[in-house]
């Protein structure tokens, strides 16, 4: 988070410890420093059918003795045989990867990053993390064949690059598109007409700018920021609200 978003959730938000890392989300991107899903999340994917790919990291043995439901055991050492059987269009389908072992987590993350795999995450806390919260668990399940395709669902209240692509191409005069990344990042381009926003900037007062009476449409640069945006709209009062679960293509960009 930012040094203002810091101040503002300290102050508006009662936290004590909380910190800041400069330069932000780009920098742990390009550093290629493992992301987290919390154990809560993997659970509303499975619920709702979410589209993602669960890979658990462990021995078979283990797996065999208890695994998440759906999960596709790849040890690893069998790394490399788990992105080969990957289609090559899902590069952008979500991937989490669980172990009882973070360093072999983070080890496997960093493979898959390499090979181009955009939106790979790690479970917080491992299987551990899985079985205190009492989630299902299943045996006796050892998958290895990938799905030729996942089902064409989204996350609550999101809307897929190419869809939001259209809209920032030719925008309805009832809707509105806000923009929640940081002003550096405007300088590399921005939606032309596009509120732009920073996320802490709306949480601490800005979203009364945004009329409550349009289409209201949140893009970041991948997708964080704009759910963030999103869920602290909808406890606002928006009804008419969306945001853009992934990376805004650089042809709906002009250059400021």
């Amino acid at each position: 988070m930012s040094p203002h978003f810091t101040r503002v959730v300290k102050e508006l938000m009662g936290y004590k410890n909380a910190k800041y890392m400069l330069a932000g989300h780009k920098v742990w991107e390009e550093a290629m420093y493992p992301w987290y899903s919390e154990p809560e999340f993997v659970k509303m994917a499975i619920d709702e059918g979410i589209p993602h790919i669960l890979v658990d990291l462990r021995s078979e043995e283990k797996a065999a003795n208890g695994q998440i439901p759906g999960a596709f055991s790849y040890p690893l050492k069998q790394i490399k045989a788990l992105y080969d059987n990957l289609p090559n269009d899902m590069k952008n389908t979500r991937i989490i990867l669980y172990s009882d072992n973070n360093e072999e987590a983070v080890k496997a993350y960093s493979t898959l990053k390499a090979n181009m795999y955009e939106k790979v995450s790690i479970l917080n806390g491992g299987i551990d993390a899985w079985k205190a919260r009492g989630y299902p668990i299943e045996s006796n399940k050892i998958r290895k064949e990938m799905p030729d395709a996942l089902p064409n669902k989204l996350l609550p209240g999101a809307i897929s690059v190419a869809d939001f692509k259209k809209l920032a191409l030719n925008t309805p005069a009832d809707t509105i598109i806000i923009d929640v990344r940081s002003p550096g990042e405007y300088l590399e381009g921005a939606v032309p007409g596009a509120l732009t926003i920073p996320l802490p900037t709306v949480i601490s007062g800005r979203w009364k700018e945004i009329p409550m009476d349009k289409n209201v449409v949140i893009h970041c640069a991948a997708g964080n920021r704009a759910l963030q945006a999103w869920r602290f709209l909808k406890d606002k009062g928006y009804k008419n609200i969306v945001w853009v679960d992934g990376k805004p293509p650089k042809d709906v960009l002009t250059q400021k």
